[in-house]
């Protein structure tokens, strides 16, 4: 497999860092930065002050109500989550209309999502923004108490709704629903998505709306959390203005949030007509203790050891599988508060096998528990993390400390200080045993409440078990020979089952060219602190000595040449990268080579565009030289095996037998620059073939960036040693794509609903500077804000409608791309309607707020500047515009020339496209979507 390697154990954030149950010992409280509260109304609120004058606040407002709530669950309470975004009492016009006013987006500055136990509005704000904090406690009561909630809005929103569901439909959510349907059996988790279907969305009534709104939405039943920069006592007397005059009214019982627990096995089949996996799962569902209480902390803290450990013990015990199963996994969930669950599953074609070998590792573990040697390997880094978390804590972000405050309320906890964490911890590391764990271990393997399920693709015929049958088994399983299991300390990494659990990083000497050192810079740039090499071998190094907030050294290098080339086919030069990158230097193993560069700071990151090869990583300062030393090797002839070939076959057929990518490249390409390889070439593919490409590709002349703190005499001896004898492959050349234009249309059938997807494409030429895109850039959000209006809020046609413009330092063309979804019959005027917006969007460009436009083009780029990967690229593209880093310096005033002459010109030269390409792609669904039990 050409995947990441994860078999190194990864130290995860401890689980009871940021949201540990409140014991009744008084030891355990709110952290005492936060401000706990409860209006007369019963409405919580959690405030905290981050004391940052910098700092803007965040809002977040929980309703205690998702679609369990529902009398039946069908989409009511996303559909109220719509809806109160329309008319309320203070905003007759709607919310929308008063967003737009106020320079607000939504999905921007406030959002809101819905889940199956709660729904959540936020509002996220940037210092001296349009709202503050009595503005924006003020729009969320309006909207919170006073929707208004129309016949005539729920008939446009029903329409948007349905565009969702139609945009968002998909085999994963299809099959999500089946499984929920086993896992969460008896419950009204599995009654249905949260969305609804496409025939409940259409069915559900105003009147459905009103009353779920007047049960739910009271006062009683919200949760208030505000982080940021703001005076605390000032804004307890705001929200107790907003909020306190919603009417008391009793909190919702809910009594089904902890579903009933029975003796059962449940079978189930689950299949897809899309589906392509195939396995056998089963799994225990228990209950777990109150939160509130020290047994529910000191059994939180047992069930993460046992996730943990579980996961890499069942992983090691794979060499004992049949040829006939693939994996065997095992995953730990709480789907509610005081619910576990435990499943396994494997990957197989013949799930009996599959369901017995699960039965059997259920019987070893309950013989043999867990491994001692990884207990005690965890257990240290645990008490490890659990103090290095006292002090990462303190660099804790206020929108981090927001989103763990939510995390609290959500699971019933608090978020106690992080020294009280620790000192809980600490107590309850006490009471942990391996004894213990093993104890808990088996009382989840006896749970009497279990769940079993067949994965399969439509197409196969599932012969389910009975539950007797079942029963047998698993008597079967305990009375056969039992192995011992696979011990942490015996784990190889050459075997394909267990190396993704390999304990040890791998040790390996690898080849290194001879000492060298650069001398003095060819250009030295004071006013930007930037340092230039050109190198013998025709490469560029580039070096701005500029501290990064983390101290790390950020690189990128950046050749000429990407997938677009005269000499190898694009789908060729990506699947040679995708290879290169997981293939090691002659003599070394796969996994050991992996191993090594992530546990040294050396895993280069590869991206071939079109035109360009970004090698890119971010490395500590004392293993700059490791990251070195692998840049080096990359550009050294890799050998590619035959599994690698195999592997691009076998990708490639799946492209080749799908008929959408050739149809797309058709329409708007042409036949003659198809991107996808011919049956022949494929079949003639050969692993020397594939690694040529690859090393030539990766060998051509390029330019490294460096960004961060370092002595100059380290770097050019780094550089002169590693980076001068670099051999550079004979150059190749660089070919461009063209479109062709008009209007092409293709059908495809698809399981699923009956659409249109919608993609236009322009071009324009407009010569490229830095300071040109980023000009143009500030056009893309007044577009998509102008197009969401027409298409969405006005139309009611679409959910989404995506829109891009992006100016190529290549070929100086201006590039647009716009996409939406929608149904079949909306098509064609909602495209009309969709290029008279870009034709007239100097209009929108007239009526936009500038003062704020710039307001808060310096916000984002204030908050980009504090990225050494901003100013890495921004380096880059420098070099690339005039080779030298005068944008270092002309960036910092670039928002001055921002006016509304100057984007209305623009917008006159590159709207409407002078070449224009619409692609109307219609899906025509396919029946039989999925099985049925």
């Amino acid at each position: 497999m050409f995947t990441k390697s994860t078999y190194l154990f990864l130290t995860a954030i401890f689980v009871m860092l940021s949201s540990v149950a409140n014991a009744a010992e008084p030891y355990l409280q709110w952290d005492s930065r936060i401000t706990h509260n409860e209006l007369d109304n019963g409405l919580q609120y959690y405030l905290y002050d981050s004391q940052s004058e910098s700092d803007p606040f965040n809002i977040r407002l929980i309703v205690h109500a998702g679609s369990i709530d529902e009398p039946e669950v069908k989409g009511i309470a996303h559909a109220v989550e719509h809806m109160v975004f329309n008319k309320t009492q203070d905003h007759p016009d709607s919310i929308h209309s008063y967003l737009a006013q106020i320079g607000w987006r939504t999905g921007k500055e406030i959002n809101a999502k819905t889940r199956q136990t709660e729904t959540q509005y936020m509002l996220r704000t940037r210092p001296n923004d349009a709202l503050d904090i009595k503005g924006s406690l003020a729009l969320l009561a309006d909207m919170m108490g006073s929707a208004q909630l129309t016949e005539q809005d729920w008939f446009r929103e029903k329409r948007i709704i349905s565009e969702e569901k139609r945009l968002t439909e998909s085999v994963v959510e299809r099959l999500s629903q089946q499984i929920k349907m086993s896992t969460l059996a008896n419950s009204k988790y599995d009654k249905g998505s949260v969305i609804g279907s496409f025939e409940s969305i259409e069915n559900t009534t105003i009147d459905d709306i009103q009353q779920f709104y007047k049960r739910n939405y009271v006062a009683s039943n919200m949760t208030l959390i505000i982080s940021g920069r703001f005076d605390i006592e000032a804004t307890e007397e705001l929200i107790k203005e907003s909020f306190g005059t919603l009417p008391k009214v009793q909190k919702p019982e809910r009594p089904y949030l902890n579903y009933p627990l029975d003796e059962q096995i449940k079978i189930n089949a689950v299949q897809d007509q899309q589906g392509s996996s195939s396995k056998s799962a089963l799994g225990f569902r228990v209950a777990i203790a109150d939160k509130t209480t020290l047994e529910g902390q000191q059994t939180s803290l047992e069930n993460y050891f046992i996730r943990k450990l579980l996961t890499k013990q069942v992983l090691r015990n794979s060499v004992y599988l049949s040829d006939e199963v693939k994996t065997l996994s095992a995953v730990t969930k709480t789907p509610a508060n005081q619910r576990l669950t435990l499943a396994f599953g494997a990957s197989t074609e013949n799930h009996d096998q599959g369901l017995k070998a699960i039965l059997a590792e259920v019987e070893r573990l309950k013989k043999y528990g867990l491994d001692e040697a990884d207990f005690n390997d965890s257990f240290e880094k645990a008490k490890a993390i659990s103090v290095r978390n006292v002090d990462a804590a303190k660099g804790r972000s206020f929108a981090e400390w927001e989103d763990k405050i939510t995390n609290a309320v959500i699971g019933e906890s608090v978020l106690a200080s992080p020294q009280d964490v620790h000192d809980l911890q600490t107590k309850l590391f006490e009471n942990i045993t391996l004894e213990r764990l093993n104890q808990r271990l088996r009382s989840i393997l006896n749970s009497s409440d279990i769940f079993i399920y067949y994965q399969a693709p439509l197409a196969v015929k599932l012969q389910l078990p009975t539950v007797d049958t079942v029963k047998l088994w698993q008597q079967q399983a305990k009375t056969a020979d039992i192995q011992n299991p696979v011990a942490y300390s015996e784990v190889k990494p050459n075997n394909p089952k267990t190396k993704m659990v390999y304990a040890e990083v791998a040790t390996i000497e690898l080849a290194k060219p001879k000492d060298n050192k650069l001398p003095q810079p060819d250009a030295v740039y004071p006013d930007q602190s930037v340092y230039e090499w050109i190198l013998k071998n025709g490469n560029r190094l580039v070096w701005l000595n500029r501290p990064s907030s983390d101290g790390k050294i950020y690189l990128k290098s950046i050749s000429d040449i990407g997938a677009l080339s005269n000499q190898f086919p694009d789908w060729l030069a990506q699947s040679s990268i995708q290879i290169f990158e997981q293939t090691p230097p002659t003599k070394h193993e796969q996994q050991e080579w992996l191993s090594w560069i992530s546990s040294h700071g050396a895993e280069w990151k590869f991206k071939l565009l079109d035109q360009h090869l970004d090698m890119s990583l971010v490395t500590e300062k004392d293993q700059l030289e490791n990251a070195l030393l692998v840049f080096w090797q990359h550009h050294q002839d890799r050998q590619f095996t035959q599994e690698s070939v195999t592997a691009v076959k076998e990708s490639a057929q799946a492209l080749l037998d799908s008929d959408l990518p050739d149809s797309l490249a058709k329409a708007r390409y042409g036949t003659e620059q198809l991107t996808i390889p011919t049956q022949n070439h494929l079949n003639a593919l050969t692993s020397l073939e594939l690694s040529h490409a690859a090393n030539r590709l990766v060998q051509q002349p390029h330019s490294l960036f460096v960004v961060g703190e370092l002595d100059i005499d380290t770097l050019r001896k780094l550089g002169g040693k590693y980076l001068s004898s670099i051999g550079n492959a004979e150059a190749l050349t660089s070919k461009q794509k063209v479109q062709v234009f008009g209007k092409q249309s293709v059908t495809r059938n698809r399981v699923g609903m009956r659409q249109t997807q919608v993609t236009m494409y322009g071009e324009s030429a407009l010569e490229w500077t830095p300071e040109t895109a980023f000009m143009l850039s500030t056009l893309n959000p007044i577009a998509q804000q102008a197009l969401r209006n027409r298409l969405r809020l006005e139309l009611g046609g679409v959910y989404r409608v995506g829109f891009e413009m992006t100016l190529d330092s290549v070929s100086d063309l201006v590039g647009y791309e716009l996409t939406f979804t929608t149904q079949p019959e909306l098509a064609d005027r909602l495209s009309n309607e969709a290029e008279d917006v870009l034709s007239t969007l100097d209009q929108a460009i007239k009526e936009t707020d500038l003062e704020r436009l710039r307001q808060d083009i310096a916000y984002a780029e204030a908050n980009r500047l504090q990225s050494s990967t901003t100013w890495l690229n921004r380096l880059m593209l420098s070099y690339r515009a005039y080779g030298d880093p005068r944008y270092l310096t002309s960036m910092k005033s670039i928002s001055d020339q921002i006016t509304k002459v100057a984007l209305v010109d623009l917008a006159d030269k590159v709207l409407p496209a002078s070449k224009r390409i619409q692609i109307k792609t219609v899906i025509k669904p396919e029946t039989s979507l999925s099985a049925s039990n």
